[in-house]
């Protein structure tokens, strides 16, 4: 391995270390497992597995006890909150994407209030992995992106919202893939420009 490949996997394994920290800070916090928050209570009964039988029925989540006596899903289960997450809106308030992931960390680790966040600490990940792509890769802003990363990751909207079951943080990643995609349309456009006036010239 030459120096400056080296160097660039240094590079990136000190942003995956900034990203795995403060995952596991966050995970391990002590509001991590706090009380249900009414809005979560609702993505979990109306928009996962978690709320729904097996034969279709609505499952009865009145009280923690509920919640804490359903048990790892089946398929069909896994199926049905597929389903709820993508096509049922018996409520407002329906984020697609981390509701579509809660319906696997719900499933893996068992419904719970930590369990449901963590849809929302994986879209966290997502997050601060674009963000560091961006700023090194597309704008090519590599001495400022790992300060960056850690600002960002660090900024209260993010602390908060990586640890609460709601779509914030995926909002926030998705943000990011569209500007990235934008800036990388960008580059398309000139490149034809350039490739056109190129042509211009040599006809002319």
């Amino acid at each position: 391995m030459d120096s400056a490949t080296k160097g660039r996997a240094i590079y990136w394994m000190i942003a995956a270390l900034i990203l795995v920290s403060f995952l596991g800070l966050r995970a391990t916090h002590r509001d991590f497992d706090r009380p249900f928050e009414w809005d979560e209570l609702t993505t979990l009964r109306y928009f996962t597995w978690v709320g729904v039988e097996a034969e279709g029925e609505p499952r009865p989540l009145d009280r923690l006890e509920d919640i804490r006596a359903v048990g790892r899903p089946g398929a069909r289960e896994l199926a049905i909150g597929l389903y709820c997450s993508l096509g049922r809106w018996p409520e407002p308030g329906n984020h697609v994407v981390h509701s579509l992931v809660a319906n696997f960390t719900t499933g893996l680790l068992t419904p719970s209030e930590a369990s449901l966040r963590w849809a929302a600490l994986v879209g966290t990940a997502a997050f601060g992995w674009v963000l560091f792509w961006l700023l090194s890769v597309s704008l090519q802003w590599r001495v400022a992106a790992h300060g960056t990363l850690i600002l960002a990751l660090w900024s209260p909207f993010v602390w908060r919202y990586s640890a609460t079951a709601r779509g914030y943080t995926w909002l926030f990643a998705l943000q990011l893939l569209l500007s990235a995609d934008h800036d990388r349309l960008d580059h398309v456009h000139a490149a034809g420009d350039h490739l056109a006036q190129d042509q211009a010239g040599t006809e002319l």
